[in-house]
Order: C-alpha cells, then sequence, then structure tokens
C-alpha cells in the first residue's frame, strides 16, 4: 500500500473540523450528562484542588493511589505534600485491587485503565467504606463511569477528546465540590499554544506546507506549561466545544476503530493482555503486550520508522509490584481515536501483523 509521504498515524490530536465537533442530535441518556460537576483546567488540577477541598471539609489526609498509574499526576500530588501510599492494581488485576489497610483519613482513588472496566466495578467504591475517587479518564461515557456510587469522579477530558485542556470533576453522591474560578495567565499560555499545535497539524494533515516542527514545538512548549501554577478553570474555547453527544460520538468511533482492527489482525490474540471485554466498555486504545521490553522496543521502533506512533502507557520501572513493573515493561498501546479512516487502519493493520506473524 503506497503511502502519502504526510501519512502518519498517532500522536497528539489535531484540531477537528466543523463536522466533527457539531453536537449531534440530543437524546435522554446524553443531554444531562454534562450538566453537573465543574471544570477544572487538567485532571490533576482538578485532583489537587478536590483533595485540598477534602482535607478541610473531609479530613482527607493521604490519597491511596493504585500502583499502575500515571507517575506525572501523582507527582504533582506529591509536590502539593500529599502522602500517596501505593495499592498493588494493574489493567490485568484480577480481583481488582485495593488497599489492604485503610486508615482514619485516607481516600481512595480508582482507575478505569483503558476503558477495561465496566459495570461490575460498580460496586468495588463503597466495600471500601471510605470516601473514594474514581479517575474515568479512559472512558468517561462507560457504563462504569454513567453508574458510579463513589464520592467523586473526575476525567481529563483532552485523553479522550479533542481540546487541548480540560479536566471534569463531579460528584454521582451529590458531595460538596470545590470551585475552580477562572482560568490562569499561565494556563491561557499553555493552553493556546497546544490549540495552535492542534490547528497547525490539522492544516498539515490537509497539505498545507507547514514544517511538522513547528506544530510539534507549539504542542510541547504547551504541554510542558500545562497544570503548573495554581488550579483553576479551563480554557473558555475548549470548554465551549464540550457537547455530550460530542463525547458519545467519539466514544463510538473508538469503538468502531478497535473492531476494524482486530478484526484486520488474525494474529492479534496473542499479543492482547485482556481479549474479552465488557460489551458497554469504550476502549481507550489498542493495548499490546510482548514477551519482554526488548521485543517492545524492538517493535516500536519499527512502528516508529513506519510513522506509527504508539505510546508506553506507563513505564514504571522503580514500583514495588512486580505486576506493575512488568506490565509497563512488555505493554505498548495503538491509538484508535476519531480521525483515522479505514485506509488509516488497514494500513496500520498490515504494519502490526507483518510483525505479529
Amino acid at each position: 500500500m503506497s503511502l502519502d509521504p504526510l501519512w502518519e498515524y498517532g500522536g497528539d490530536f489535531p484540531w477537528p473540523d466543523s463536522s466533527q465537533i457539531m453536537p449531534l442530535p440530543a437524546s435522554a441518556d446524553t443531554t444531562s450528562f454534562f450538566s453537573e460537576g465543574v471544570f477544572f483546567g487538567t485532571g490533576r488540577a482538578a485532583l489537587v484542588a478536590l483533595l485540598e477541598h477534602g482535607k478541610t471539609t473531609r479530613k482527607w489526609r493521604r490519597l491511596c493511589v493504585p500502583s499502575y498509574f500515571c507517575p506525572r499526576v501523582i507527582q504533582t500530588i506529591e509536590e502539593a505534600g500529599w502522602d500517596c501510599p501505593r495499592y498493588a492494581d494493574t489493567p490485568v488485576s484480577l480481583p481488582y485491587g485495593r488497599p489492604p489497610c485503610i486508615l482514619p483519613g485516607d481516600v481512595v482513588l480508582r482507575m478505569n485503565f483503558f476503558g477495561w472496566r465496566g459495570a461490575e466495578a460498580i460496586a468495588g467504591s463503597p466495600e471500601l467504606e471510605c470516601d473514594v475517587i474514581e479517575d474515568h479518564s479512559h472512558d468517561p461515557y462507560g457504563a462504569w463511569a454513567r453508574g458510579s456510587r463513589a464520592a467523586y469522579c473526575v476525567v481529563s477530558l483532552r485523553k479522550t477528546i479533542p481540546i487541548p485542556d480540560g479536566g471534569w470533576l463531579w460528584s454521582p453522591t451529590r458531595q460538596e465540590l470545590p470551585s475552580p474560578g477562572g482560568p490562569s495567565d499561565v494556563h491561557m499560555l499553555a493552553a493556546g499554544l497546544k490549540m495552535s499545535g492542534m490547528v497547525l497539524k490539522q492544516h498539515y494533515r490537509e497539505g498545507v506546507p507547514i514544517l511538522k516542527s513547528s506544530f510539534r514545538k507549539c504542542l510541547l512548549d504547551g504541554e510542558a506549561l500545562l497544570g503548573t501554577g495554581r488550579p483553576g478553570g479551563m480554557h473558555p474555547v475548549s470548554r465551549s466545544i464540550l457537547h455530550p453527544s460530542f463525547l458519545l460520538n467519539l466514544a463510538e468511533q473508538r469503538r468502531k476503530n478497535l473492531r476494524t482492527l482486530r478484526k484486520q489482525l488474525p494474529h492479534l490474540s496473542a499479543f492482547a493482555p485482556v481479549w474479552e471485554l465488557p460489551a458497554d466498555c469504550s476502549p481507550f486504545a489498542l493495548v499490546l503486550q510482548f514477551d519482554s521490553l526488548e521485543q517492545r522496543e524492538r517493535v516500536k521502533n519499527h512502528l516508529i520508522e513506519s510513522r506509527i506512533y504508539p505510546s508506553v502507557l506507563w513505564s514504571l520501572p522503580h514500583a514495588k509490584d512486580p505486576r506493575t513493573v512488568d506490565f509497563g515493561n512488555r505493554s505498548l498501546t495503538i491509538p484508535c481515536h476519531y480521525q483515522y479512516s479505514e485506509r488509516d487502519l488497514a494500513r496500520t493493520a498490515e504494519t502490526l501483523e507483518s510483525l505479529f506473524s
């Protein structure tokens, strides 16, 4: 299959065109989706603000976090002065992980890794007998998120939605929420840089003679600034295009693209850490697991040479839980978001199948 000289798969979201962000007709299960909760500049900002709120109003003292979790988020929370003991939990943990001991003042963070956990995970929050925060960044519209009974839920919106910033915080049990206030000047600059990079990338994909380095610099500089400074609100442009049917449409497109990739990869099951997924989930990406770190790196480098850009979520070589280290060392994620056409998926599947076989 011949390649367009500008063709690539993966990397940061481009800015969506108008047909992709126009709201779909409202339905009963989407109209109230964003009607509750508050919006921060990032998921990290939402978490930090919530923890400070909980310290004052609910006597929180420690945040128990899964052993497999974004190290940048944990670093931000620890830099804000919080103790974050880890408990063993990975995307392939069965039963799902839980802290071995809950102390007075503990609040527990649970994660829907890759959108793999469905309605069966809802029961875990009340059983912990303490306040629970759930992170639904990888599947904001999944059955677990919609049916949650946790004290609080948080989503980093830019993980699944093509916007430069945004963190959404709500309480399924109607607890009091912190106020985000307005976005800071630093955040407006960071989101503006990312927005510029996304727009330039979209023009680049359409054949406009733009250097790739120009939009990459905007994206990287914006990402480096994002989340710095005080927690505050999100960019008004990002907030203005949020619509529940938009989110629902993106989730359906992820499911469709993942089905397409799976159908075109007859050897995939040997490299899939989880094969059977709940019918009500919208997986975040195609996740692969290899025999070793070395094999993972060889495949990753080959894909990059083919202009397919996978991600490692997350490498945690210093985790105390050996299963966490192992999953981080051997796993690789291939995005399956809305912007990929059938031709994109076919080319990516052809490259992957050549490696699998």
